[in-house]
């Protein structure tokens, strides 16, 4: 390989989201829209060695977004979101399985309630599927796990870890931890060994906010953007050395602006945050395409070329997958600036 992871189904009143199929991707005239961003500013297109490549245009699931993806026993397993397969504005129960990340299978659907904004990790040898929110917008406290993805059984909890959805799950020192914000003045990190006893580890470990992205990378936690309790979105990097104690890391550099449903993802050595959203007082969307990266969450650099989705992506999954950084799924913006769920899975390597 060459060198170089409450939104609720309305963001803002009076958006509507639209569920129509994916259209082929066409280059931009020269000297139109890729001058500018989706909503009417200046766009600069960084240029640099990365190489994209489409891996699946549409799979069997159509266009989906909202969903989660794990790597579990040699295959990716998704769970959940918003697909072809089910109504607008509602979630799914699906579990999908692939061996080479573009051809899907339905493994099974029903098993559990449907949802959006949950987590899905590995530990201990199985799958966890941890809280979200349902499609009549209710917030979930259940946790589920599989050891082949197609039996699931439902984790008691002997401790009142309620109200996760919106919630971030990551692997760390051998624990689960589960980070719970939903609206509440303070921000919550429990963690647990077998996610049935659960240990408060903070109940204020920085600003309460939704729509952020979490990965573990060089022995600490990093929390990355989100929607802040009073309505402003942020661009802000907090981390941790233990899920306790918390603290803000200030860029050196310029930084991603401030955005949700966007991804955060380990890869060669590196944080990638890909896409998002934000919308200013006037409700008015902008869909990000842009790419950045850093290796100590101090200096960051943005890629100086135009990604195949620069008109905008959100709420897709970045993966470390194959030894590349693959991107599935996600909404991008229709001419009027409504989400359409894309069935894309690119690839990039460096």
């Amino acid at each position: 390989m060459k060198t170089l992871q409450l939104l609720s189904i309305v963001l803002v009143s009076g958006i509507l989201i639209s569920c129509e199929k994916e259209e082929l991707f066409v280059t931009p005239d020269e000297n139109g829209i890729e001058e500018t961003a989706t909503n009417g500013k200046g766009f600069l297109f960084p240029s640099g060695p990365l190489d994209f490549t489409l891996q699946a245009n549409s799979s069997n699931m159509g266009g989906f977004a909202n969903h989660e993806i794990a790597l579990f026993k040699g295959n990716l397993w998704l769970v959940g979101g918003h697909n072809d397969h089910t109504p607008p504005y509602t979630s799914s129960s699906q579990v999908w399985a692939s061996r080479n990340g573009k051809d899907w299978k339905l493994i099974t659907e029903g098993l559990f309630p449907e949802r959006h904004n949950h987590s899905l990790i590995v530990y201990k040898d199985q799958l966890w599927l941890i809280g979200g929110i349902d499609s009549s917008g209710e917030i979930l406290s259940d946790i589920w796990n599989s050891t082949d993805g197609v039996r699931w059984n439902r984790v008691t909890s002997l401790n009142p870890l309620v109200d996760i959805g919106q919630n971030n799950s990551v692997v760390f020192n051998e624990r689960i931890f589960v980070f719970r914000g939903n609206g509440r003045e303070k921000e919550e990190v429990w963690s647990s060994s077998d996610g049935s006893n659960w240990r408060l580890e903070t109940e204020a470990a920085f600003p309460v906010r939704n729509h952020y992205k979490t990965v573990v990378f060089n022995g600490f936690i990093y929390v990355y953007g989100g929607w802040l309790r009073d309505g402003g979105l942020t661009n802000e990097v907090w981390t941790s050395p233990d899920g306790r104690y918390w603290y803000q890391k200030p860029p050196a550099t310029d930084i991603f602006a401030p955005r949700i449903n966007h991804s955060a993802t380990v890869y060669d050595g590196y944080v990638w945050i890909i896409g998002g959203e934000s919308w200013d007082a006037s409700g008015k969307r902008t869909f990000y395409g842009d790419i950045w990266y850093s290796e100590n969450m101090k200096y960051w650099t943005r890629y100086e070329g135009k990604p195949p989705f620069y008109k905008g992506l959100h709420s897709h999954i970045g993966l470390s997958y194959k030894n590349e950084l693959w991107v599935f799924g996600g909404y991008r913006p229709d001419g009027s600036l409504a989400d359409v769920a894309t069935g894309k899975i690119w690839s990039i390597d460096q």
